[in-house]
């Protein structure tokens, strides 16, 4: 009976540990998410910071994460248009690309909810960053195509 109860104890401290540097891992995963983001999203003229933060610092799995805005005066945006959800998925996916370089990027309508100003700057960005992957873009508007394919 005390070695099944030693068993318990040690895999209930064992699984305690591995989540607390499960824990670590993400959030150190986070910081540099949160560096390259905050350096894509300061390219778009959107006067805000991005960052990517836990609901529970403690247990991140346990609520997840959130997306805040923090505009010039230091409140925090909560709704977002459509235009800065498009170029908030862009700079996460940028992000990605840091870790981990697909050879394939299927973009659906990703200028449909933005300016000519901003389809500019994304197609320019997405020329630059995404060289050695395939690009399949679907696309209503085409005032983005000519600009990645020259």
């Amino acid at each position: 009976l005390k070695t099944k109860k030693s068993k318990i104890r040690l895999n209930l401290l064992i699984s305690k540990n591995f989540n607390i540097l499960k824990n670590i891992e993400i959030q150190c995963y986070l910081q540099i998410v949160n560096k390259i983001i905050k350096e894509e999203y300061f390219n778009f003229p959107t006067n805000g910071f991005l960052g990517i933060t836990s609901i529970d610092n403690s247990n991140i799995f346990l609520e997840g994460l959130t997306v805040i805005i923090l505009k010039k005066n230091n409140l925090v945006f909560s709704h977002q248009s459509g235009g800065q959800k498009t170029i908030i998925s862009f700079c996460l996916i940028l992000s990605n690309h840091f870790f981990q370089r697909p050879n394939l990027y299927i973009f659906d309508e990703i200028n449909a909810a933005l300016d000519f100003k901003n389809v500019k700057k994304l197609s320019f960005k997405l020329k630059s960053r995404i060289k050695k992957s395939q690009l399949l873009i679907i696309a209503l508007r085409n005032n983005m195509i000519p600009i990645i394919n020259h």
